[in-house]
């Protein structure tokens, strides 16, 4: 038995890398490739869109290697939403859409500095939702 797809309440409509900054300490590049990643996201939300900032700071562990970088993520909304379905739904996805372009964007300019590519690993991060959710505001 097949059943039919639903359409989604909101869509991904692009992102833009506002912020980039990659710091490399020359000789002290190790192959050592573990890393600490942190996640701020906040967003602006109005009855038509979500706007997500995502900032991602990645480093090694003796930090020779520093990459910080600031997404915004634009989300539009198909319909009026309910709350319910922006505190569920939209903020536990709309962070795990957006991270395969911070892994391509982090693995292409490491690439092109010399220094070795940085592979960040796939992640879970629906928990990142709830602090997405304490961390929008409505727009003025």
């Amino acid at each position: 038995m097949s059943k039919k797809g639903e359409q989604a309440l909101f869509r991904f409509d692009g992102y833009l890398i506002s912020r980039s900054l990659i710091e490399i300490e020359k000789n002290k590049v190790k192959p050592n490739r573990e890393f600490d990643i942190t996640f701020n996201p906040s967003g602006i939300i109005s009855d038509k869109d979500l706007n997500i900032d995502l900032d991602v700071s990645i480093s090694n562990k003796d930090k020779s290697i520093i990459i910080s970088i600031l997404m915004n993520g634009f989300f539009v909304f198909e319909k009026e939403i309910q709350k319910e379905v922006i505190s569920g739904n939209l903020c536990a996805n709309a962070i795990a859409i957006m991270f395969p372009y911070v892994r391509a964007y982090i693995s292409n300019l490491s690439s092109l500095s010399g220094a070795g590519t940085v592979l960040l690993p796939t992640l879970n991060l629906s928990n990142l939702g709830d602090v997405l959710m304490n961390n929008i505001k409505e727009k003025e």
